[in-house]
């Protein structure tokens, strides 16, 4: 199954409790991006210090989070997931370049 961005920006909204305002919204989204971004060095930590190797499948769930709580993030500013890709394409490409000859 294939999906884009922004169909799965619509579905992920569907999960969210639809009393909270948009403040709430952005601050949950916030935070939850930090809170699974710890989770993520968490596991490089375990990794770095025992040796376990990193799990595709628990990684895949937590990009999985990562992307809701990007979702909501993005909902709360009234702004699609195409529109954060590409501005952030654009400046990646305009960042790494090569300089006109």
């Amino acid at each position: 199954m294939s999906m884009d961005a922004d169909e799965y920006q619509k579905l992920a909204l569907r999960t969210l409790d639809g009393n909270l305002d948009k403040q709430q919204v952005l601050s949950m989204g916030m935070m939850g991006l930090c809170s699974e971004s710890g989770e993520a060095i968490d596991m490089l930590i375990k990794n770095i210090s025992s040796g376990r190797k990193i799990n595709r499948e628990q990684t895949i769930k937590d990009l999985g989070d990562v992307a809701w709580y990007l979702a909501i993030t993005a909902h709360a500013i009234d702004c699609d997931l195409s529109e954060v890709f590409q501005k952030n394409i654009e400046k990646l490409e305009k960042r790494y370049s090569s300089p006109a000859n």
